[in-house]
This record gives C-alpha cells, structure tokens and sequence, in this order.
C-alpha cells in the first residue's frame, strides 16, 4: 500500500481480475477495519453526525464476509454520505444500512432532510459524491443518489466482495 500527502491518501488497490487502481481520498486514512472493524468505525462515524444533531441508525455487520478493500470502500462511502447529510441536507434523521446480496455489498444511506432537485445540475465546487463515485466505478461498483420516496435523499452503492488491497 502506497500513501502520499500531496492531495489526500492514494492506495494502491487491486480491482477485480487483478487491475491495479489508484484509490484517493481528501480524508485521513480510514481505521481498523478488519473483524469488527467497520460496525466500530461506522458508529463513529455516526456519532460525528449526531453531533450535528441528526440522529442515525446503523445497521452494518459486526462481521462482514467480505474483503478488507470492499470494506474500506463501504467505510468510504458511508462517510462521504454522511458528511453530505451533515452539511447539505437540513436532515434530522438518517438510516445507513450496509449487507451482503450475493457477490456484492449494498450500502444504502437515506435521510430525512430537503431533498434535492433531480434535474438540476450539480452545484459548482461539490465535488464528493463525484469523486466518491468516480472512485467507486474503478473497482467496478456502482453509486447513485435520487430523491427519497417521502422527501430527503437516498445514496446507493453496490460494491463487489473482492476488492483487495496491493
């Protein structure tokens, strides 16, 4: 695993089927995450948002069956929605749930905030969902965000069990 300072953490990581990618992030490096790691990590993550004042519920595993680099990318994005939550959404509850269905790993993170309007552009200068998302493709997962069925915002991701680190 490479790091460098200059613009963030960059990792080395492995795609499926062996592809080397570059994984960056502005943010530290995430924590432990092997074993309980990533219910530890998303609790704290959690409590940073409550915080703010939105109250959240978490259901993630205690003991994932996938790979160390799935879970970092999980960690990833449910730190990028939640910080999106916390600084856009005006929300006072959100829901992170984080499974396995089949060869994939689902995270759906919602809340209860304004929402946000679908056919409008994005906003110049918010960049995080694009890089998370940008990010998340090289691995071949997929991202998507759409409006919530009763206002707020839900975030979706699907990753593959089998990202591992190089």
């Amino acid at each position: 695993c490479r790091r460098r300072r200059r613009g963030g953490d960059a990792r080395v990581m492995l795609a499926p089927g062996g592809e080397p990618r570059r994984y960056v992030s502005a943010h530290s490096p995430p924590p432990d995450l092997e074993g309980a790691g990533l219910a530890e990590a998303a609790r704290d993550l959690a409590a940073r948002a409550q915080a703010n004042g939105i109250a959240v519920r978490l259901d993630v595993p205690e003991a994932p069956d996938w790979s160390l680099g799935t879970s970092r990318l999980v960690y990833r994005t449910v730190q990028e929605a939640l910080r999106n939550v916390v600084a856009h959404s005006g929300a006072s509850h959100a829901d992170v749930t984080v499974g396995r269905q089949g060869a994939e790993v689902y995270v759906e993170v919602s809340d209860d905030g304004r929402g946000f309007d679908a056919t409008a552009e994005p906003q110049r200068g918010h960049l995080g969902l694009q890089l998370l998302r940008e990010n998340l493709e090289d691995f071949g997962c997929r991202l998507a965000w759409r409006p919530g069925d009763t206002g707020g915002t839900v975030l979706s991701a699907w990753l593959p069990t089998d990202v591992a680190f190089g």
